[in-house]
This record gives structure tokens, sequence and C-alpha cells, in this order.
């Protein structure tokens, strides 16, 4: 179900469309022909189970929980798939680490573009701020929150941001940005976890071992460096795709879409 909410951060008011991912969806894509049942689902074993870490509705905090999508557009150009966060949804949040990998797609080239930027929140305090430029393509893209930044404490939920501006159509007003956010919370690592990455051999099998545990943002940066460094691993490919189909229609629609890599950062100006 989609809802559209408004809520207030500084320094602008940004509508945001509430995606809700309460459960996995079935009728999952999948890059081979593999053998199908009669309801056309593929019967072959997957390569990564994911276990969602949280099904509970969560408290209401007067802000949007569980987000993935696109905000109002403002003056950035219509795209097919819009700016989509890759975590952060209900059950999509969890990490064990202090210093976290954030993945976002952008539909945007930098010449479609004057400026992004990503900052991270604990209520109403700020913990991190950051502009950043795009790489030369559109594609998913990562930020990586730097280890100056004080890690993020186990227990606590964190909500991010991604703005992107664009040059304002009307040269009478400022520009407005598309915006996402999105929820993350660091977990302490439990000692099963620990058993399992020391006995993991592989990437993917690292990868694995995080999705067992329900931790969605370490199994994607998991995957997602592996792709990168292997881009004609097949078993690293169809486990993306299989982990995103799995999700929601959004996640299954960016799951073919190129990783192009780390967003470049630089210090706010003061």
């Amino acid at each position: 179900m989609i809802q559209l909410r408004w809520f207030q951060r500084k320094p602008n008011a940004v509508l945001v469309i509430a995606l809700s991912i309460a459960g996995s969806f079935s009728d999952p894509l999948s890059l081979l022909a593999a053998p199908q049942n009669s309801a056309g689902v593929s019967t072959e074993p997957k390569l990564i189970q994911f276990a969602l870490s949280n099904l509970k509705d969560p408290p209401n905090r007067g802000t949007p929980r569980g987000t993935v999508g696109t905000g109002s557009r403002g003056d950035c150009l219509s795209t097919t798939k819009p700016l989509t966060l890759l975590a952060g949804g209900q059950g999509l949040e969890q990490t064990v680490s202090g210093h976290p990998t954030f993945w976002v797609y952008v539909p945007y080239a930098p010449d479609e573009t004057t400026s992004g930027e990503f900052s991270l929140q604990e209520g109403e305090e700020e913990v991190y701020r950051a502009p950043f430029q795009l790489p030369p393509s559109p594609g998913i893209v990562s930020i990586v929150l730097p280890n100056s930044v004080a890690p993020l404490q186990p227990g606590k939920e964190y909500r991010w941001y991604v703005d992107i501006n664009c040059p304002s159509r009307k040269p009478s007003r400022n520009s407005t940005s598309v915006s996402v956010t999105g929820i993350v919370k660091r977990v302490a690592m439990s000692a099963t976890l620990a058993e399992d990455l020391g006995n993991a051999k592989t990437p993917l099998q690292r990868a694995a071992s995080y999705a067992r545990h329900g931790l969605w943002f370490d199994t994607l940066t998991e995957l997602a460096h592996l792709r990168l460094k292997q881009p004609h691993n097949h078993e690293a490919r169809q486990a993306w795709i299989e982990l995103f189909s799995d999700r929601n229609d959004w996640l299954r629609l960016i799951a073919h879409e190129a990783i192009t890599g780390s967003v470049i950062t630089s210090s706010p100006p003061k």
C-alpha cells in the first residue's frame, strides 16, 4: 500500500511516498530459464535466503517509517525508475557495522543535477551531513559513513536522507529537490553470526550468513562489492537478482540496474 505523507525536516518540507515492506513477495524474477512449477515459480533453491529482521509495526513517532521510493521530483527530470533506497524499509534496516554503507538507485547523470546530499539523524540531532558528486552514469551508488564520524550505537535507530538537487526550471525561484529517507539500526553481533562468518570461505557465503541473520545492509554490501570486483560472476549476479526479487515491486525493478560505485563526498560548507 502506498501512502503519501508530508514530513518536516530542515531546510524544506518534502513529500515522500512511503512504501511498506511488511513481508516477502512471491513470483520472483529469474535471470535463468530455471525449472518452474505449475504456477510459474522457480523450483530451484535460492543461493541466499534472507530472514526479515522485524515484522512488527513500529511505533508512530511522527515521521514515516519503512520508506523506500521517491519524493516529489521537484525540478529533476521525469524518469522511468525513480530515486530509490535499496535499504531502510521495515525489516530491512539492520546492520552490525558501526560505519555502514548506504545503497541508493539514482536515475540521474551528473549533468542533470546540481548537487546531492546525504544526512544522518538520531532523533532531532544531526549526526552527519555531507554533499556529494554522482558517478558518471546513472545506477546504484553507495555512500559510506566515514570513520571520522562516531560509530552507530547498538540498539539505536537512525534516520538517513538522500537529496538530489536539479537545475531550476524557473529562474525566478529556487530549485526543489527529490528526496528519499530510510531507517538504519545497528545491532550487536551474536556469537552465532561470528561463528558463521568465521566458517564462510567466500564472499557469497559471508553474504548468506548476514542474510540468515536478517542483516540487510551487510548482505547488500557484501554482494555489491563482490559484483563490483567480479562483474562476470554468475552466482553473485543470480543471488543479487533473487534477493531483490523477493522484497517488493520497487526493488524488483531496480535489480537489473548497474552498480556504478561510490559517490564522492566532500565536507559541508561552514
